[in-house]
């Protein structure tokens, strides 16, 4: 069957429009009331204006006109315009023009070569989640650290929407203590020349080295079913000397 895409202008809407025609979303509980619900459903079609709440009726119209998929890194960012929030920490030290990276031992990413980070708890601001899961991870305070970016992140496919994420990236260059092994992180210094992204998530060579030279970065990335960039969007700003 050839799926005709609805006539919305944002795909956010499209999306909460066609949970309500099958019959996941009762009319009524679109917020901020009905009023809000029926201008949704007046963007998807000049028929679909006059359709009361009649349940029924809305899951025929549902079946009529299935809805397409999110397919670009655009159309996530319309249906995913709030993410979680997560922290990522790089380690520097310029002086032997180094970089701490970790390799994850479990879980999310495990296999791969990354930052130290992670969730925010329950009432942590984005710095003290960072400090705590610095600490948890590689066993060192941070002492001085800087924002580097924002990066979101989207992973195309079904059932995959708890992965996306927004990560707030910085670099540290002051802490007390010495990077050890834990049992969810496994750290190492490496020459920043000498990063091996072959073995790193896939957005990280668009990135990370411009980051650790001191640009900030607002990026989105879209990663394919085999967590290979799809598609991105970059910006690397430079940042004023102080």
């Amino acid at each position: 069957m050839q799926v005709r895409r609805l006539d919305v202008q944002n795909l956010r809407d499209a999306y909460r429009v066609q949970l309500l025609l099958q019959g996941f979303v009762a009319f009524n509980s679109i917020q901020p009331g009905k009023e809000k619900g029926r201008a949704l459903l007046r963007k998807v079609q000049p028929r679909a204006a006059v359709i009361s709440n009649d349940q029924m009726r809305l899951k025929k119209l549902a079946k009529e006109e299935p809805l397409a998929r999110p397919e670009t890194l655009s159309d996530y960012e319309g249906l995913y315009p709030k993410l979680r929030k997560v922290t990522l920490c790089y380690l520097i030290d310029r002086e032997k023009d180094k970089v701490l990276i970790a390799m994850k031992k479990r879980g999310f990413g495990a296999g791969k070569w990354n930052g130290v980070g992670g969730k925010l708890q329950d009432g942590e601001s984005v710095e003290e989640a960072l400090i705590r899961e610095t600490k948890e991870e590689i066993g060192v305070n941070l002492k001085s650290f800087r924002k580097a970016g924002i990066i979101r992140f989207y992973f195309y496919g079904e059932g995959k929407q708890e992965l996306n994420q927004e990560v707030n990236v910085f670099i540290a260059d002051s802490w007390s203590g010495e990077p050890q092994e834990s049992e969810e992180m496994q750290p190492k210094w490496t020459k920043i020349s000498a990063i091996p992204f072959e073995e790193m998530w896939s957005d990280d060579r668009y990135w990370l080295k411009e980051a650790l030279q001191g640009r900030y970065i607002d990026a989105s990335f879209l990663f394919d079913e085999q967590s290979n960039v799809k598609e991105k969007k970059i910006r690397s700003i430079k940042r004023r000397s102080a």
